[in-house]
C-alpha cells in the first residue's frame, strides 16, 4: 500500500481546488503535460510495485480507471522525486484523478487539506475523502480518520474511535499506522503497555524498509565518501551540496581524475543523474582511479532509469578493480557471486571477496560477512562473528546492519534477548 508523503512547507501560493476557477489549469493543459511525460508500460509497472505492492486482489482496470491511474502515478512521481519536487502540478493532477474516481488521489487531497500547506485547510473535505476510502476498506483512509479523531479535528471525536481506525489500518499493513500503534504500546498511550506488541509492529515496519534497501544503498541518509575521505576515513563525511558540486565540476573539467571521481559520486547519489555519473566515472577510470572502476560496476549492476542493467559489463569492471585490490570492487564482485548475477553462484568465492573487502574496512564487505556468518553461507554459522561484522558495518551508518543487529537482539540470536 502506498506511503503517504507529507508535503514540505515552502512559500508557494496555496491552491484552492474548490473555488470557481479551482486554480487548476484547463484540463487540456494537464493532458498536454501528461502526453509529454507518458511512461512506458515498464515504468508504470515499477510505480505500481512501489506504491501498491501490498494489494493482494488485482482487479482489471477499465480504460477510464487506467487513465486515472496514470494521472495519479505521475503526480506521485512529482512529489517523490529526490530533487525539484513539483507539488503544485502534483495536486492539480491529484484533483483530476480524484474527479475520475481514483481513491488514492482523493486520499492525497485529503491529507493536503488536513495539513493546509499546498491546499487550503479544510477538515470537512478531508473527512469526506477519507470516508470514501473507508467505505472500500482503505487502510490509509482509516489512518487519516485516526489522526482526525486523535487530535479532535472532527465532530464527536474520541480516542476510542481513533484507536479502532488505527488498529484497522495497522492490521492491513499500513506502515505509518503500524509505527503509531507500536509507539502507543511502547509508551502506554491510551492502551495497556505491551512490549511484545510494540516489537511486533516495529519489526513489521523495519522488515518492509529493509526489503526496499539494496546493499549498495543501505544508508537512508546517504553519506558520500569522496576520494580524500576514503584515504582518511576518520574525517567527517561530506553531504551533497551544490557548492561542492560546482567545485568538483571546475576541477573535473580541468582533467583532475580525483575530482572526476568525486563528481561521479555526487551525481550517483542524486539518483536522477546516473548518466552524468557514468560519464565522469569513465573519465576517472581511464586515468587509473580504481574506485571509479568499481563504481562503474555498481552502475551496471543496479537497476535505474538511465543505464541498462548489464551484469556481464558490471563484472568486468569489478574484476579490474579487484585486480588492483580495491575493496569496493571486491564487495561488488562478491555480491555477484553471492546472488549468481552474471556468474554461477559461489558462496566460497563470495565469502573470500567479502573478507578481503571487510579487512579494508569497507562497509559492504562488513555487512555481507555478517550475513554469511549469520546464515552459515560459505562459512560455518557463527552468530558472534555475525554480530561483530554487523556492529562494524553499523559504525558506518549502514541501515541493514542496524536492522540485522535489531533482529538478533529481538530474537535472542547469539545474544541475550533485549
Amino acid at each position: 500500500m502506498k506511503q503517504q508523503t507529507i508535503p514540505e512547507q515552502n512559500n508557494q501560493q496555496e491552491i484552492d481546488v474548490n473555488s470557481q476557477q479551482e486554480n487548476i489549469d484547463p484540463l487540456n493543459k494537464i493532458d498536454d503535460y501528461l502526453a509529454s511525460v507518458t511512461d512506458s508500460p515498464s515504468d508504470i509497472k515499477q510505480v505500481d510495485e512501489d506504491f501498491q505492492e501490498d494489494d493482494d486482489d488485482k482487479v482489471p482496470l477499465t480504460p477510464g480507471m487506467e487513465h486515472a491511474n496514470t494521472v495519479y502515478h505521475h503526480a506521485m512521481k512529482l512529489i517523490n522525486g529526490t530533487i525539484n519536487r513539483q507539488y503544485e502540478m502534483a495536486y492539480k493532477l491529484f484533483k483530476k484523478a480524484a474527479d475520475l474516481g481514483h481513491i488514492g488521489a482523493k486520499e492525497e487531497l485529503a491529507f493536503g487539506h488536513l495539513m493546509g500547506v499546498y491546499l487550503p485547510m479544510d477538515f470537512q473535505r478531508a473527512k469526506a475523502y477519507f470516508d470514501e476510502g473507508i467505505a472500500i476498506g482503505s487502510p490509509q483512509s482509516h489512518y487519516g480518520i485516526y489522526l482526525m479523531n486523535s487530535v479532535g479535528l472532527i465532530a464527536n471525536a474520541s480516542i476510542s474511535k481513533a484507536l479502532v481506525h488505527l488498529t484497522l489500518a495497522a492490521g492491513d499493513r499500513y506502515h505509518l499506522a503500524q509505527m503509531a500503534l507500536a509507539y502507543r504500546y511502547w509508551r502506554s498511550i491510551n492502551v495497556a503497555y505491551n512490549c511484545e506488541s510494540a516489537l511486533m509492529f516495529y519489526q513489521q515496519v523495519a522488515t518492509h524498509v529493509a526489503s526496499k534497501i539494496s546493499t549498495a544503498s543501505g544508508q537512508l541518509v546517504q553519506r558520500i565518501r569522496l576520494h580524500d575521505e576514503e584515504q582518511h576515513p576518520t574525517q567527517n563525511n561530506i553531504m551533497l551540496d551544490n557548492n561542492l558540486l560546482q567545485y568538483y565540476q571546475l576541477l573535473a573539467d580541468r582533467g583532475d581524475p580525483q575530482a572526476q571521481y568525486g563528481l561521479g559520486q555526487l551525481y550517483y547519489i542524486r539518483d536522477t543523474a546516473f548518466d552524468k555519473a557514468l560519464y565522469y566515472f569513465r573519465l576517472a577510470a581511464e586515468k587509473g582511479n580504481t574506485n571509479a572502476l568499481a563504481y562503474l560496476g555498481k552502475l551496471y549492476s543496479e537497476k535505474n532509469d538511465y543505464i541498462k542493467q548489464d551484469n556481464q559489463t558490471a563484472i568486468q569492471f569489478f574484476q579490474r578493480a579487484v585486480e588492483k585490490g580495491n575493496p569496493i570492487g571486491q564487495a561488488g564482485l562478491g555480491l555477484a557471486y553471492y546472488h549468481g548475477a552474471g556468474v554461477e553462484k559461489n558462496y566460497a568465492k563470495a565469502f573470500k571477496l567479502f573478507q578481503l573487502s571487510a579487512d579494508q574496512s569497507y562497509v559492504e564487505g562488513q555487512l555481507m560477512l555478517g550475513v554469511m556468518y549469520s546464515n552459515g553461507e560459505g562459512a560455518k554459522q557463527d552468530f558472534k562473528l555475525a554480530m561483530k561484522w554487523f556492529q562494524a558495518a553499523s559504525q558506518s551508518g549502514h541501515v541493514l546492519a542496524y536492522y540485522n543487529l535489531a533482529q538478533m537482539h529481538a530474537t535472542g540470536t547469539g545474544v541475550l534477548r533485549s
